[in-house]
């Protein structure tokens, strides 16, 4: 038997700034209508910066204020490339399969 129950005390009302930091997915739309960027491209810098261990400022600083003063991340550009090039390879396969039907 479960111990815990779910009850209003279970519901917890985030605030904007909570809400961004618990779901990615709303950050990356609130990046990308402030900063005018397309969608795709600010989810792939978020996942960028997880994958790099890169801290997210750096992403929004430099690709999307656009300020170059803080360098190059190798490691992110390496990981964004990669994300690149997994988005290209599934559609490439999802392209093949169609044409199959």
């Amino acid at each position: 038997m479960n111990t815990q129950e779910y009850n209003a005390d279970s519901i917890k009302i985030l605030d904007p700034k909570q809400a961004e930091q618990r779901f990615e997915w709303l950050q990356a739309e609130n990046l990308s209508i402030k900063y005018s960027k397309p969608l795709e491209f600010v989810q792939r810098g978020i996942e960028a910066c997880r994958r790099s261990s890169t801290d997210l400022s750096f992403f929004i600083q430099r690709y999307l204020e656009g300020d170059k003063s803080g360098g190059k991340s190798i490691l992110l550009e390496e990981a964004f490339l990669e994300l690149m090039t997994e988005a290209r390879e599934k559609s490439q396969f999802k392209t093949q399969k169609h044409q199959r039907h």
